[in-house]
């Protein structure tokens, strides 16, 4: 189990450090009458990043704001909305057979983050159902900066799709879920010689959380500064290099600086 915890980050080539000031959010309809709302920290003036997140089964985006304030504080936006039959969502959704639905609203949300917002690089990641909407369709549009699934429940991968892959799950979820990671962490092929390669897409890591529930998990601090690390190294499109000695502490080197990582090492 890691936890990264980078300091002493280049402004080069990813976010500028955001202040401790307020995030702002600001609500949109997206295609398909689909409630949005945008997180983003007005002290920062460029954004180069754009990640969608998607919420689980009778979840909705309330569910994914932990994490979204994070990813906004980190100098980046984050988009969350409701799938149908969620949240604010008025439209209906079939419970026997989700996905076409859950993949259209992906869809129309990519697609206003990219013309409305002006989105040019954007990443993904999904909660449960929402893990198992961006999971498959990353895996068919390689132009995504990164995925991260959280407590999903797909396992078939390859070795270079989706690009930059980031799975997480709870020590205290469901044994089939945890089975599940096991799986995919498998079927991702993620290297047992380090270090990862981000310019090449082939990125993979698996996160345990201590103690987490398939719900808790979207609140822990580790879950968010992860996901903001693994932000941070994909959008430099530079080599993550982990060395993991037993209990000690890892360590992530970047062509365009060396950061040291907080780490528990399992």
């Amino acid at each position: 189990m890691l936890l990264l915890a980078a300091t002493g980050v280049s402004n080069r080539a990813s976010a500028a450090p955001a202040a401790d000031g307020p995030i702002v959010k600001q609500a949109y309809t997206a295609p398909g009458n689909i409630p949005v709302e945008v997180f983003s920290d007005p002290a920062v003036a460029h954004r180069p990043l754009m990640l969608v997140l998607a919420h689980g089964y009778n979840f909705s985006k309330i569910n994914m704001v932990n994490i979204a304030e994070a990813v906004a504080r980190a100098g980046y936006t984050a988009i969350t909305f409701d799938f149908a039959g969620h949240g604010e969502n008025p439209n209906d959704l079939d419970p026997s057979d989700p996905f076409p639905q859950t993949t259209a609203d992906l869809e129309n949300v990519i697609e206003f983050a990219r013309q409305t917002l002006h989105g040019t690089q954007l990443a993904l990641l999904g909660h449960s159902m929402g893990a198992n909407t961006v999971l498959p369709y990353a895996m068919k549009h390689p132009e995504f900066v990164a995925t991260m699934g959280v407590s999903g429940n797909i396992t078939d991968f390859g070795a270079g799709q989706p690009r930059n892959l980031l799975l997480f799950v709870g020590t205290s979820e469901d044994e089939g879920v945890i089975e599940d990671y096991q799986n995919a962490m498998q079927s991702a092929q993620a290297p047992a010689v380090l270090p990862y390669q981000f310019v090449q897409g082939t990125a993979r890591l698996g996160v345990m959380i201590p103690g987490a529930t398939h719900t808790t998990i979207l609140y822990s601090a580790q879950t968010a500064q992860t996901v903001v690390d693994w932000l941070n190294a994909a959008l430099r499109s530079s080599t993550l290099q982990i060395q993991n000695e037993g209990k000690a502490a890892c360590w992530l080197d970047l062509a365009v600086n060396s950061i040291r990582l907080v780490s528990i090492c399992a």
